[in-house]
């Protein structure tokens, strides 16, 4: 570990190098014990987004375990990619990126969606106005509730926008896929109201308070966040070599 620790601070990356080997201990703690090999990978990855984003390692690597415990089948590697391609494309602009991903993952999760659909639905709200990052992760938190409580309010929400609640209900109970295409149906299906009022309230009975901080725009960015669909695969690693780059050309 010690070896690791002086490769990636020889690398250009950390303070010190007894800085790199409390970022090390901190890896350990909040990922697990790994080899020698994966620890240093995940070190320089934590230590890369602190130096480029001042994003703490605690922070990083707390956000990248709930992740990974999360989202079945996320690498250590894409969750950590996540965050940089977050970082990149602004999503961190109320200062609430790594808090959203953890509180909000396993909401995300219940509805069926991907860790990359998560990105991709952050971004489409952010890129549309929301002002607020948490407010997008609190409307699906809301909606994931609202649809299974089986209340009048709910089935009231959902009749309004021409869907039955017993059917979004199970099909969001259910999870995975169907709860997916539930909320997305959902979505698409509140856009397209015409009749403001009647908008407001289906959205309120259905995603709470938040559908009024979100606004219209906002909500029809997610229901198609394809538009707004980032590729994170190997965006630590690449920043990481561009500010090299640029270091040694500068």
């Amino acid at each position: 570990l010690g070896k690791a620790g002086r490769a990636i601070y020889e690398d250009g990356w950390g303070e010190s190098l007894q800085s790199i080997m409390e970022d090390v201990t901190v890896v350990q703690k909040n990922l697990g014990k790994m080899s020698a090999e994966m620890t240093q990978q995940a070190t320089k990855m934590a230590v890369v987004i602190e130096d480029l984003w001042d994003a703490p390692v605690e922070e990083t690597t707390r956000t990248v375990s709930v992740m990974m415990k999360t989202f079945d089948g996320l690498s250590q590697t894409d969750a950590f990619d996540i965050i940089t391609s977050g970082m990149q494309n602004g999503l961190d602009f109320s200062g609430e990126l790594l808090d959203t991903l953890r509180e909000y993952s396993p909401q995300f999760n219940q509805m069926g969606l991907s860790a990359a659909d998560m990105l991709n639905t952050l971004n489409a709200g952010t890129k549309a106005g929301a002002w607020n990052l948490d407010k997008i992760g609190d409307a699906v938190k809301e909606f994931n509730i609202r649809a299974k409580d089986g209340s009048k309010t709910t089935a009231s929400g959902f009749s309004s926008i021409g869907l039955s609640a017993g059917k979004m209900g199970q099909a969001v109970a259910a999870g995975g896929p169907t709860a997916a295409k539930a909320f997305k149906t959902t979505l698409k299906a509140l856009s397209s109201i015409q009749d403001p009022i009647k908008r407001n309230i289906a959205g309120v009975e259905l995603f709470g308070t938040q559908f009024e901080d979100l606004g219209l725009d906002v909500i029809k960015a997610m229901a198609d966040s394809s538009g707004a669909m980032l590729d994170f695969k190997g965006a630590t690693e690449a920043a990481a070599k561009a500010a090299n780059d640029n270091f040694t050309h500068n």
